[in-house]
């Protein structure tokens, strides 16, 4: 089971508070849940988001150090959470976590490779920009612009001459 680190905390307004499933180390999300920028306690949990967070803020074996929570976009890590817990097929007809980590680190390496390996688990790239860290997450989102011929200014054709 490894050791024990923060997930998030009490929603806002009475949205209620993740629990761990025991078995699986899945973080599990109540409906309607809303992070208000406070974690829980420290628990045993497979989710590659508070993992990849423990390692950055733990003084003992992780960054903590140099990174603080100040330093983080926490919301950002809390919503690759929720999407790397979402229950998807497992192919055998049950049902599992979508992105799961169970690691056990023996050796040093270098920081930003370690960083980028933990981050590539739940297909996410930390991005360093105006003093804070925050992940980016590879998922299905709604579309923010639709580009096409119909909203270009000059909507002419380009001729190639050969």
């Amino acid at each position: 089971r490894g050791i024990k680190i923060r997930i998030p905390g009490a929603g806002a307004n009475n949205s209620g508070t993740p629990t761990v499933d025991n078995a699986t180390g899945r973080i599990i999300y109540p409906s309607g849940y809303i992070f208000n920028g406070t974690m829980g306690a420290a628990v045993w949990c497979s989710c590659p988001s508070m993992v990849l967070l423990d390692l950055l803020t733990t003084e003992r074996y992780g960054f903590g150090h140099h990174i603080a929570d100040g330093n983080l976009d926490l919301f950002s890590f809390v919503q690759a959470s929720r999407y790397a817990n979402e229950l998807v097929d497992d192919g055998f007809g049950g049902q599992e976590a979508r992105f799961s980590c169970n690691v056990n680190i023996q050796s040093s390496s270098e920081a930003f490779d370690l960083i980028n390996e933990l981050a590539g688990v739940m297909r996410c790239m930390p991005i360093w920009s105006a003093g804070t860290i925050n992940i980016s997450q590879d998922k299905p989102t709604a579309p923010s612009y639709l580009f096409n011929l119909a909203n270009e200014e000059n909507n002419t054709k380009i001729k190639l001459n050969r």
